[in-house]
């Protein structure tokens, strides 16, 4: 009885906290694209938490015609939760023809179930073909992902709010939410349906926080995937040019500097300075502006005259938050500014 109590409890306020999330982001002006797509999960997904609460009594009782309908109904949110996806690391896409071929199969297997009666293999071919949904998509996924990464580390000398790195403790807790669903799918009991309730939750919750802070940047169709040969002769101009551009007039302090910009100032275009950086220098744009950035921390931080606070210190080197400073620095010299200020 506790426990079951203890269900519901989780089971309402998950249920609760997707239609809160929904009913904020459809109040939400100026919503992005992909605000608008998680708008469109959410209030998904409380519409599915509301059908279980109301038939969830049946559930306990396994291999019934209403309890297997209701699981492949369920499993439709993993092609909403792929659509997310897809919107934050591929949003050109993004299409009602996606739409339609992610959820078109859960759509076909529910109404194959409702015509076959309620036949065992339509349940055996569903699982089949959502655990192939799942391992093709995500595969594609991925590859849009290290190549969303990609562009904009080669594009943006500032990735706050743009790069999706948040992933990866995304991935964490959606694995957790699996091996929750498989045994409250194989056990009947209301600890585990409660602990898959709470796991989708700890799923959300961090999505939801930096979707509603991403900004949208635009990712061309088809980026080059082969670099392009630069001439001796433009790329000493190149070398001369960013070292009169950068040292002299200082074009990193411009914490939002991208790579169209700076391009602009050399006098040639993105896709030659974007392979001498890649291909000569061997580092992106984002290593590559940080540099100096950092190069003059250290001489303000090396300066014992300089008393400043470290958030003074990022402001003045052309970071754009204090947080990409300690990264940056971090992953430069592996200790915190803080330890490194103190052995100084």
């Amino acid at each position: 009885m506790i426990l079951e109590r203890l269900f519901y409890y989780v089971h309402g306020l998950c249920t609760m906290f997707f239609i809160m999330t929904s009913a904020s982001l459809w109040l939400k002006e100026n919503k992005t694209g992909l605000q608008r797509v998680l708008m469109g999960v959410m209030t998904y997904w409380s519409l599915l938490e509301l059908k279980d609460l109301i038939f969830y009594p049946s559930y306990m009782v396994r291999r019934a015609f209403l309890p297997d309908l209701l699981v492949i109904l369920d499993s439709s949110a993993v092609a909403a939760g792929l659509l997310y996806l897809l919107a934050l690391v591929a949003p050109q896409r993004l299409s009602w023809k996606s739409t339609l071929g992610l959820f078109g199969p859960f759509l076909f297997f529910s109404l194959l179930f409702v015509a076959t009666q309620g036949a065992g293999w339509v349940m055996t071919l569903h699982f089949i073909t959502t655990a192939a949904i799942a391992i093709s998509v995500g595969s594609y996924l991925i590859w849009a992902a290290r190549r969303y990464n990609r562009y904009i580390d080669d594009n943006y000398s500032n990735t706050e709010q743009i790069n999706i790195k948040w992933l990866s403790t995304a991935a964490f807790f959606l694995f957790i939410c699996l091996v929750m669903w498989v045994v409250s799918n194989a056990f009947t009991s209301w600890l585990m349906d409660a602990l898959f309730q709470f796991s989708l939750i700890l799923l959300w919750a961090p999505m939801i926080y930096h979707t509603v802070r991403q900004r949208e940047i635009s990712i061309p169709e088809n980026m080059p995937q082969k670099s392009v040969e630069i001439e001796g002769a433009i790329s000493r101009q190149i070398e001369r040019s960013l070292q009169q551009e950068l040292e002299e007039k200082e074009l990193w302090l411009n914490p939002h500097l991208t790579l169209q910009e700076l391009a602009s100032a050399v006098g040639t275009n993105r896709t030659y300075l974007s392979n001498y950086l890649n291909s000569e220098l061997k580092t992106t744009f984002y290593d590559y502006i940080n540099e100096y950035r950092l190069r003059r921390a250290m001489e303000l931080l090396s300066d014992p005259a300089h008393h400043e606070t470290m958030i003074e210190i990022a402001e003045r080197c052309g970071f754009n938050s204090l947080s990409t400073f300690r990264r940056v620095f971090q992953r430069k010299h592996g200790c915190s500014v803080s330890e490194w200020r103190s052995k100084q």
